[in-house]
């Protein structure tokens, strides 16, 4: 069976964006971590934005004047569809105009330090050349059906079941590696490589 509703939304842009909003007070009594891990937690997140009304809305003027401090994000994974730096005004005009904006969030833009390596792709070793690597920690969630369970029927004919959670942890990581020029990392795109973490 597919995971509960809250848990396929946990990695959801929306969801992000409200975590990030979080001070480390409301971590604290919403998730009951230690005020130590709250502050950690809110030290690393990067602010993120719906987008209001308007396009006027005085929300969007540092976005107009500097708009590579963003990235434009729609509701969707993957890689190849985030909007960059000066490409974000035109978007924005296109989102309003056709009334979808609610569908995107805004994030401050990390600028990661960059370094100078060589990537092998495709068995051809590319550079050296600036790049900069981004870190992905994966969590993994079990859940399980609890014994009469079921909640109701619904009228197209799937059933909802009551679920349980029965393990949470830390899953393996992913390091990949871009060019540092590109904004897109997604490896499956062909923007970002692998990396393997000497240990």
């Amino acid at each position: 069976n597919v995971p509960s509703a809250a848990g396929q939304l946990a990695g959801a842009k929306t969801v992000q964006q409200a975590l990030s909003g979080m001070t480390p007070e409301q971590l604290v009594s919403r998730f009951a971590l230690s005020p130590t891990e709250a502050a950690l937690c809110a030290q690393v997140a990067t602010p993120m934005f719906p987008l209001p009304t308007h396009r006027s809305a005085p929300e969007l003027e540092p976005v107009d004047t500097n708009p590579d401090g963003f990235v434009l994000k729609p509701q969707r994974e993957g890689g190849g569809h985030n909007t960059y730096g000066a490409e974000i005004p035109a978007k924005l005009d296109q989102l309003y105009a056709e009334r979808t904006q609610d569908a995107y969030v805004l994030m401050e833009r990390i600028l990661p330090p960059i370094s100078e390596t060589c990537i092998v792709r495709d068995g051809r070793i590319l550079g050296p050349m600036p790049v900069i690597s981004e870190l992905g920690i994966y969590s993994a969630a079990i859940y399980a059906v609890e014994e009469g369970g079921v909640t109701s029927d619904l009228a197209d004919g799937h059933t909802v079941f009551q679920q349980s959670v029965v393990h949470v942890g830390r899953s393996p990581y992913l390091l990949r590696t871009k060019d540092a020029s590109s904004g897109e990392g997604g490896v499956v795109t062909g923007a970002g490589s692998i990396d393997v973490i000497a240990e």
